[in-house]
């Protein structure tokens, strides 16, 4: 019998489900020994060792912690809230016995395939504070926080971590307030505004109710199963779904159960021929974890760790579908967000 190991090694593994796989693909040339039947069975055993980080420092929103490193690595986590917009972290009064700057690497974010999805900052330059931004990081769940010294051995280096969270305003969306709304509503070409319907008036944009202005319009969605390895899922009350061009609609789809694991993802959009006038652009993302917010600044659907699925609906191309094999076990966001042509000066 012949043996073969082969092994690896995923530091700070993102929580949930991971998957191994082996194939054997068919051959015509591959060596038989005489005597041996032609058809070989192999075994596949895989085995799974699980090493944990028990000193877990909390790092709590606009509360300085201090932080001394050695040789060993210092292991954060804090936690991101629902909404949250931004995440800022950032080093403050770094200071090495040895060397100069503030010789200090902070990872962020757990380790996926592929790992260039976390975000790694590293603090050498001579100012005593450095910072990073993470834009629309993951919805309610912990983020890892990983700092290491760039330091030499036996050099100490003392800092203060961090964290800020900037929160938006979600404006959810009932029946009601749809039936009110304009079904002619259009992009006002002078301004770069959707022009709203009286009956909105009421849910302005920068109302000190709750605190801020509101980021995005959350649409409520129903899943439904269908069958053992089948869902559906639909806007609420299966109204459709108003865009704006002063900020997204949103809607969250549930696929983060055991059951919901493998399969493949399809998104199916079809644009109101009245609600597209020409030269107007329906951008979409698609991501997992959060959803994307920053139309008025990119279309890439990058998020801080995930890469995200575009699509455009126009008056064009008023049907778009994407299909997403083996998607992510979480939550996955459709982000939807009007562009309107700029006016000519």
């Amino acid at each position: 019998m012949f043996q073969s190991n082969t092994s690896i090694n995923v530091s700070h593994p993102a929580p949930g489900d991971w998957f191994v796989a082996a194939h054997l693909p068919p051959s015509s040339q591959k060596i038989e020994v005489k005597g041996f039947v032609p058809t070989c069975a192999y075994i596949f055993q895989p085995d799974m060792l699980v090493m944990r980080a028990v000193e877990v420092s909390i790092l709590e929103p606009d509360i300085p912690f201090p932080q001394t490193l050695l040789s060993h690595p210092s292991y954060l986590k804090i936690f991101v809230p629902e909404y949250t917009q931004e995440l800022r972290l950032e080093l403050q009064g770094c200071a090495s016995n040895g060397s100069l700057g503030c010789p200090v690497r902070l990872t962020v974010g757990s380790a996926t395939l592929p790992s260039n999805f976390q975000k790694v900052l590293t603090c050498t330059g001579p100012t005593q504070a450095c910072h990073l931004l993470l834009p629309s990081p993951p919805w309610d769940r912990w983020l890892q926080v990983t700092a290491k010294s760039l330091a030499g051995p036996h050099v100490s280096v003392a800092f203060s971590a961090v964290a800020a969270l900037t929160a938006c305003r979600p404006w959810i969306v009932n029946f009601q307030h749809l039936l009110q709304s304009s079904p002619n509503q259009s992009c006002n070409t002078s301004t770069g505004l959707l022009s709203p319907s009286p009956g909105y008036q009421d849910l302005g944009r920068n109302s000190s109710v709750g605190g801020g202005p509101f980021c995005l319009m959350n649409y409520q969605v129903m899943r439904e199963d269908t069958d053992v390895v089948s869902v559906h899922f639909r806007p609420l009350d299966r109204v459709s779904v108003l865009v704006q061009s002063d900020m997204p609609s949103v809607m969250r789809l549930q696929l983060n159960t055991a059951m919901d694991s493998g399969g493949s993802l399809t998104i199916s959009l079809w644009a109101n021929k009245s609600m597209i006038s020409n030269n107007t652009l329906v951008m979409v993302c698609v991501n997992a974890a959060s959803p994307f917010l920053s139309f008025n600044t990119s279309l890439n659907c990058t998020t801080a760790f995930f890469q995200g699925y575009p699509l455009f609906l126009s008056t064009l191309s008023r049907k778009a579908n994407l299909i997403i094999p083996y998607p992510e076990t979480d939550y996955w966001y459709l982000s939807l967000q009007l562009v309107c042509p700029q006016s000519p000066e």
